[in-house]
Protein backbone atom coordinates (compact mmCIF):
# COMPACT_ATOMS: atom_id res chain seq x y z
CA UNK A 1 0.00 0.00 0.00
CA UNK A 2 2.43 2.52 1.23
CA UNK A 3 5.26 1.78 -1.78
CA UNK A 4 3.71 2.88 -4.47
CA UNK A 5 3.04 6.08 -2.73
CA UNK A 6 6.55 6.38 -1.44
CA UNK A 7 8.03 5.65 -4.99
CA UNK A 8 5.58 8.36 -6.63
CA UNK A 9 6.95 11.09 -4.78
CA UNK A 10 10.70 9.85 -4.99
CA UNK A 11 11.42 9.73 -8.57
CA UNK A 12 15.06 8.11 -7.69
CA UNK A 13 12.90 4.73 -6.65
CA UNK A 14 13.46 2.50 -9.64
CA UNK A 15 11.98 -0.74 -8.87
CA UNK A 16 9.05 -2.23 -6.68
CA UNK A 17 8.21 -5.50 -5.68
CA UNK A 18 5.04 -5.83 -4.20
CA UNK A 19 3.89 -8.58 -1.87
CA UNK A 20 -0.08 -9.18 -2.12
CA UNK A 21 -0.29 -5.53 -2.21
CA UNK A 22 -3.91 -3.89 -2.94
CA UNK A 23 -5.07 -3.01 -6.16
CA UNK A 24 -8.36 -2.14 -5.81
CA UNK A 25 -9.97 0.23 -3.28
CA UNK A 26 -9.60 -0.76 0.44
CA UNK A 27 -13.56 -0.60 1.04
CA UNK A 28 -13.52 -3.27 -1.91
CA UNK A 29 -10.60 -5.18 -0.68
CA UNK A 30 -12.11 -5.69 2.80
CA UNK A 31 -15.45 -6.74 2.23
CA UNK A 32 -13.96 -9.54 -0.25
CA UNK A 33 -11.24 -10.29 3.06
CA UNK A 34 -14.18 -10.97 5.49
CA UNK A 35 -15.81 -12.88 2.90
CA UNK A 36 -13.17 -14.97 2.32
CA UNK A 37 -11.60 -15.65 5.91
CA UNK A 38 -15.39 -16.33 6.68
CA UNK A 39 -15.88 -18.97 4.34
CA UNK A 40 -11.96 -20.37 5.23
CA UNK A 41 -13.49 -20.81 8.72
CA UNK A 42 -16.48 -22.32 7.60
CA UNK A 43 -18.87 -19.86 7.11
CA UNK A 44 -21.71 -20.70 4.67
CA UNK A 45 -20.89 -18.05 1.41
CA UNK A 46 -24.35 -16.67 1.52
CA UNK A 47 -24.18 -15.71 5.57
CA UNK A 48 -20.20 -14.51 4.44
CA UNK A 49 -21.81 -12.42 1.94
CA UNK A 50 -24.78 -11.21 3.99
CA UNK A 51 -22.49 -10.17 7.03
CA UNK A 52 -20.05 -8.51 4.37
CA UNK A 53 -22.83 -6.49 3.13
CA UNK A 54 -23.76 -5.23 6.85
CA UNK A 55 -19.43 -4.05 7.29
CA UNK A 56 -19.69 -2.45 3.47
CA UNK A 57 -22.95 -0.03 4.85
CA UNK A 58 -20.71 0.74 8.12
CA UNK A 59 -17.87 1.81 5.49
CA UNK A 60 -20.07 3.54 3.37
CA UNK A 61 -21.95 5.58 6.16
CA UNK A 62 -18.16 6.19 8.16
CA UNK A 63 -16.52 7.16 5.11
CA UNK A 64 -19.77 9.95 4.50
CA UNK A 65 -19.76 11.50 7.75
CA UNK A 66 -17.73 12.93 10.51
CA UNK A 67 -20.43 13.11 12.65
CA UNK A 68 -20.53 9.84 15.26
CA UNK A 69 -24.42 10.77 16.05
CA UNK A 70 -25.34 11.30 12.09
CA UNK A 71 -23.45 8.46 11.11
CA UNK A 72 -25.06 5.56 13.46
CA UNK A 73 -28.71 7.00 12.84
CA UNK A 74 -27.87 6.98 8.65
CA UNK A 75 -26.19 2.78 9.18
CA UNK A 76 -28.81 1.96 11.22
CA UNK A 77 -31.51 3.14 8.65
CA UNK A 78 -29.14 1.26 5.82
CA UNK A 79 -29.09 -1.94 7.90
CA UNK A 80 -32.94 -2.15 8.59
CA UNK A 81 -33.18 -1.82 4.80
CA UNK A 82 -30.80 -3.96 4.14
CA UNK A 83 -32.17 -6.98 6.34
CA UNK A 84 -35.42 -6.82 4.69
CA UNK A 85 -33.21 -8.12 1.30
CA UNK A 86 -31.86 -11.24 3.36
CA UNK A 87 -34.27 -14.41 3.44
CA UNK A 88 -35.19 -15.97 6.72
CA UNK A 89 -32.72 -18.50 7.07
CA UNK A 90 -29.91 -16.35 6.61
CA UNK A 91 -31.49 -13.84 8.29
CA UNK A 92 -31.43 -15.88 11.36
CA UNK A 93 -27.83 -17.06 11.04
CA UNK A 94 -26.80 -13.85 11.30
CA UNK A 95 -28.50 -13.18 14.35
CA UNK A 96 -27.91 -16.68 16.01
CA UNK A 97 -23.89 -14.86 15.81
CA UNK A 98 -24.88 -11.16 17.35
CA UNK A 99 -23.23 -10.66 20.51
CA UNK A 100 -26.20 -8.48 21.54
CA UNK A 101 -28.90 -5.84 20.15
CA UNK A 102 -28.42 -5.13 16.43
CA UNK A 103 -27.22 -1.45 17.78
CA UNK A 104 -24.74 -2.67 20.06
CA UNK A 105 -22.98 -4.21 16.79
CA UNK A 106 -23.38 -1.06 15.33
CA UNK A 107 -21.69 0.74 17.86
CA UNK A 108 -18.86 -2.06 18.40
CA UNK A 109 -17.81 -1.71 14.67
CA UNK A 110 -18.15 1.89 14.54
CA UNK A 111 -15.56 2.01 17.78
CA UNK A 112 -13.25 0.23 15.73
CA UNK A 113 -13.52 2.01 12.73
CA UNK A 114 -14.03 5.59 13.28
CA UNK A 115 -10.40 6.04 14.44
CA UNK A 116 -8.27 8.49 12.26
CA UNK A 117 -6.30 5.73 10.38
CA UNK A 118 -8.85 3.68 9.87
CA UNK A 119 -11.28 6.24 8.04
CA UNK A 120 -8.07 7.19 6.24
CA UNK A 121 -7.50 3.12 5.42
CA UNK A 122 -10.99 2.52 3.82
CA UNK A 123 -11.08 5.49 1.84
CA UNK A 124 -7.47 4.45 0.16
CA UNK A 125 -7.39 3.80 -3.32
CA UNK A 126 -3.81 2.82 -4.37
CA UNK A 127 -5.19 2.96 -8.18
CA UNK A 128 -4.06 6.40 -8.91
CA UNK A 129 -0.44 5.73 -7.09
CA UNK A 130 -0.10 2.68 -8.92
CA UNK A 131 -0.70 4.68 -12.70
CA UNK A 132 1.98 7.35 -11.74
CA UNK A 133 4.60 4.65 -11.52
CA UNK A 134 7.63 5.22 -14.15
CA UNK A 135 9.52 2.80 -12.29
CA UNK A 136 9.89 -1.31 -13.07
CA UNK A 137 7.26 -3.53 -10.91
CA UNK A 138 7.27 -6.58 -9.72
CA UNK A 139 3.32 -7.77 -8.37
CA UNK A 140 3.07 -10.75 -6.34
CA UNK A 141 0.59 -12.83 -4.93
CA UNK A 142 -1.04 -16.49 -3.65
CA UNK A 143 -3.77 -17.81 -5.09
CA UNK A 144 -5.10 -18.48 -1.50
CA UNK A 145 -4.40 -15.54 -0.05
CA UNK A 146 -7.82 -15.10 1.71
CA UNK A 147 -7.10 -11.06 2.87
CA UNK A 148 -5.77 -9.57 -0.60
CA UNK A 149 -7.83 -11.68 -3.16
CA UNK A 150 -5.55 -12.40 -6.11
CA UNK A 151 -8.07 -12.31 -8.54
CA UNK A 152 -8.98 -8.86 -8.47
CA UNK A 153 -6.18 -7.10 -6.73
CA UNK A 154 -3.45 -8.26 -9.43
CA UNK A 155 -6.38 -7.90 -11.98
CA UNK A 156 -6.49 -3.75 -10.60
CA UNK A 157 -2.25 -3.73 -9.97
CA UNK A 158 -2.05 -4.61 -13.98
CA UNK A 159 -5.10 -2.57 -15.04
CA UNK A 160 -3.46 0.63 -13.37
CA UNK A 161 0.10 -0.31 -14.64
CA UNK A 162 -1.02 -0.68 -18.32
CA UNK A 163 -1.81 3.48 -17.31
CA UNK A 164 1.49 4.08 -15.92
CA UNK A 165 4.66 4.83 -17.86
CA UNK A 166 6.32 1.81 -16.29
CA UNK A 167 8.99 0.41 -18.44
CA UNK A 168 8.79 -3.19 -17.31
CA UNK A 169 5.88 -4.97 -14.78
CA UNK A 170 5.23 -8.61 -14.23
CA UNK A 171 2.12 -9.44 -12.11
CA UNK A 172 2.11 -13.24 -11.31
CA UNK A 173 -0.15 -15.25 -9.46
CA UNK A 174 1.36 -18.09 -7.43
CA UNK A 175 -0.57 -21.18 -7.12
CA UNK A 176 -1.31 -22.61 -3.41
CA UNK A 177 0.45 -20.13 -1.53
CA UNK A 178 -1.45 -18.30 1.53
CA UNK A 179 -1.32 -14.21 2.35
CA UNK A 180 2.64 -14.98 3.90
CA UNK A 181 3.60 -16.82 0.47
CA UNK A 182 3.04 -20.03 2.92
CA UNK A 183 2.18 -23.15 0.97
CA UNK A 184 -0.73 -23.82 2.74
CA UNK A 185 -3.54 -26.29 3.67
CA UNK A 186 -6.59 -24.37 5.29
CA UNK A 187 -5.56 -20.98 3.84
CA UNK A 188 -7.26 -19.25 6.48
CA UNK A 189 -4.90 -16.83 8.73
CA UNK A 190 -5.59 -18.63 11.94
CA UNK A 191 -3.28 -21.67 10.19
CA UNK A 192 -0.42 -19.22 9.90
CA UNK A 193 1.42 -19.80 12.59
CA UNK A 194 0.75 -24.03 12.19
CA UNK A 195 3.14 -23.99 8.56
CA UNK A 196 6.40 -24.95 9.04
CA UNK A 197 7.22 -23.04 5.42
CA UNK A 198 8.14 -19.51 6.17
CA UNK A 199 8.02 -17.99 2.76
CA UNK A 200 7.73 -20.47 -0.61
CA UNK A 201 11.26 -21.06 -2.20
CA UNK A 202 9.00 -20.91 -5.31
CA UNK A 203 8.06 -16.95 -4.66
CA UNK A 204 11.59 -16.04 -4.12
CA UNK A 205 13.23 -17.76 -6.84
CA UNK A 206 10.77 -15.88 -9.15
CA UNK A 207 11.65 -12.53 -7.15
CA UNK A 208 15.62 -13.27 -6.93
CA UNK A 209 15.28 -13.78 -11.07
CA UNK A 210 13.37 -10.70 -11.78
CA UNK A 211 15.96 -8.55 -10.11
CA UNK A 212 18.82 -10.16 -11.69
CA UNK A 213 17.18 -9.57 -14.55
CA UNK A 214 15.85 -5.92 -13.95
CA UNK A 215 17.88 -4.23 -11.10
CA UNK A 216 21.73 -3.24 -12.19
CA UNK A 217 23.99 -4.03 -9.95
CA UNK A 218 27.89 -4.18 -9.63
CA UNK A 219 27.55 -8.01 -7.41
CA UNK A 220 26.50 -10.31 -9.32
CA UNK A 221 25.19 -13.65 -8.11
CA UNK A 222 28.49 -15.85 -7.17
CA UNK A 223 28.65 -18.87 -8.96
CA UNK A 224 28.19 -21.79 -6.06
Amino acid sequence: MIAPIVADERKEVKFLVLLAGPGIPNKDLLQQQYEAIAVSNGQTLAVARANSGFLRIVFEEINKNQDTATTFKNIRTRVDAWAKTLDTATLAKIRSRLTGSVDDQIRQNMAAMTTKWFRYFISFDPQPYLQKLHCKVLALNGSKDVQVIASSNLAGIRASLQKSHSPEYDVIELPGLNHLFQTCIKCSPSEYGDLEETFSPTALEIMDDWLLKNVPTSNPRPTP
